[in-house]
C-alpha cells in the first residue's frame, strides 16, 4: 500500500496514485465457532449469517465509499468507481484440534 516495490524498495507509484483501502473483519465470539464445530446445523446457520453480513457490508460500501482525487490541498471526495473484496469463510482459518 505504500507504493514501494517489496523486492527493490523502489517507488512504484506516487502519493497521488496511492491505493486507498478499508479492511472489515466480521467475527463472532469463539463460543459460536465451537458450537458450529460441534453441531453441523449451527455451523450452517453461522456460515449463512456470515455470508449475509458480508453481502450487506459490501452493498453498503459500494453505495457509500469515496476516495480522494486532485492535488494536495485541493483534493475532493468522489464515489469509488470499482470495489474489490475478498470474503474468507469461517472454516478456512480453523486450526485442527489434536486428538
Amino acid at each position: 500500500m505504500a507504493g514501494r516495490d517489496p523486492e527493490t524498495g523502489g517507488r512504484r507509484r506516487s502519493a497521488g496514485q496511492a491505493v486507498r483501502f478499508i479492511e472489515v473483519v466480521v467475527n463472532g465470539p469463539k463460543s459460536w465457532s465451537l458450537a458450529a464445530e460441534l453441531h453441523p446445523d449451527i455451523g450452517a446457520a453461522y456460515q449463512a449469517a456470515q455470508d449475509r453480513a458480508a453481502t450487506q457490508i459490501l452493498a453498503w460500501l459500494a453505495e457509500h465509499a469515496t476516495t480522494r482525487v486532485g492535488r494536495r490541498g485541493g483534493q475532493v471526495q468522489i464515489p469509488v468507481q470499482q470495489l474489490e473484496a475478498a470474503v474468507v469463510p469461517r472454516w478456512c482459518c480453523q486450526v485442527p484440534v489434536p486428538g
